[in-house]
């Protein structure tokens, strides 16, 4: 996942089926509303889940968090045998002046 820092972000997650485990996903301490359609839900920096469910977390403040701080955040399962195994991920967060564009912005512009 790549973004600019302040950018919407929402991420959807899914367990897959036939998992008899459950997991905690966790977006290194970005934060985003349990009920994304409820007004003041609670915000959550993790959130466990089963097989079949699913999270659209409409991450607090955008891409970076409210201090919209570029930077690698990680993403993935903070049960740690299932992190040894390879479930997570880096999400890149750019800063606002960055000097190269490997990606459009939301809106579709350029750099």
């Amino acid at each position: 996942m790549s973004a600019y820092a302040g950018d919407p972000e929402l991420v959807h997650v899914l367990m897959a089926p036939g998992s008899e485990n459950s997991h905690v996903f966790n977006m290194g301490g970005l934060t985003w509303s349990q009920d994304r359609f409820m007004d003041q839900s609670n915000l959550v920096s993790s959130q466990g889940m089963g097989p079949w469910e699913t999270i659209d977390a409409q991450v607090n403040g955008g891409a970076g968090g409210t201090a919209k701080q570029p930077g690698f955040y990680f993403y993935g399962d903070i049960r740690r045998p299932f992190t040894a195994v390879g479930m997570w991920g880096l999400q890149r967060v750019l800063g606002a002046g960055s000097p190269t564009c490997p990606i459009r912005r939301v809106n579709g512009d350029t750099c």
